[in-house]
């Protein structure tokens, strides 16, 4: 089975996803630009993750940007991160022990304040995400 086609399984199942480049035991919150307080983001959105997990302003280095239409499906990063896109993880977890994100209308947007244990962990590389990233 293809690692999108699991994804999208494990969604139905009620999970959602968080894409990390490396790999870890417990996910911890972070500093994310969009949140006062740290927090970690998961999402129902398979190609968000895979997109996440592939791609990394760590990688990359200062001025690195990235980011997605998801109306049009469209994703955009600075030439660093494309030119560092590597394999990635996904993590797991039940959404129901999740927040609802309120942040912009985002109906594709779980978080956590807390430190999570995921239930499962899938490794993915660039060739599972099979849309475009425009160079911005």
């Amino acid at each position: 089975m293809k690692k999108r086609e699991r994804l999208k399984g494990l969604v139905r199942k009620g999970y959602v996803l968080h894409g990390a480049v490396y790999k870890q035991k417990i996910l911890k919150p972070t500093k994310q630009f969009d949140y006062i307080k740290k927090v970690l983001c998961f999402t129902n959105i398979p190609e968000v993750a895979i997109f996440h997990a592939i791609s990394s302003h760590q990688r990359a280095g200062k001025h690195s940007n990235s980011h997605y239409d998801l109306e049009k499906m469209k994703f955009y990063a600075t030439k660093n991160i494309i030119d560092t896109i590597d394999n990635g993880y996904i993590y797991a977890v039940k959404k129901e022990n999740l927040i609802p994100s309120k942040k912009r209308g985002r109906d594709w947007e779980w978080i956590s304040y807390h430190s999570i244990k995921p239930e499962k962990i899938i490794k993915v590389s660039p060739k599972d995400f099979k849309l475009k990233i425009k160079i911005i």
